[in-house]
């Protein structure tokens, strides 16, 4: 499992675990990638050469590059919907907010 959170915190240590399931296991190689996808990278090629899996409806696919922004941008329903569709991995991971719990069902 790898998170977000988990990425930006330690993305050497991250990448080192997903290089070496695909069995790589150069560290300079590794700290290369890690370098060329930082966030202000990404979003620097992006504005010069623009993103193919960008959404049509949307002017930039990278946005603010931080951890827990759901937090703030989602609707508390859309919030609701999510902690109700997906409760054992909002419940694993401690995603669930204070004063949000799965429906009953």
């Amino acid at each position: 499992i790898i998170r977000y959170e988990d990425m930006l915190i330690n993305p050497v240590k991250v990448f080192k675990k997903v290089a070496k399931l695909v069995g790589v296991n150069d560290v300079k190689a590794i700290k290369s990638a890690v370098a060329k996808s930082q966030f202000s990278q990404l979003k620097q090629q992006e504005a010069k050469f623009g993103f193919v899996e960008n959404p049509s409806e949307s002017n930039r696919f990278f946005r603010l590059g931080s951890a827990n922004q759901w937090r703030e941008l989602m609707s508390n329903d859309d919030i609701q919907r999510v902690v109700d569709a997906h409760p054992q991995q909002m419940q694993k991971f401690g995603y669930i907010p204070k004063g949000y719990k799965p429906s009953e069902r």
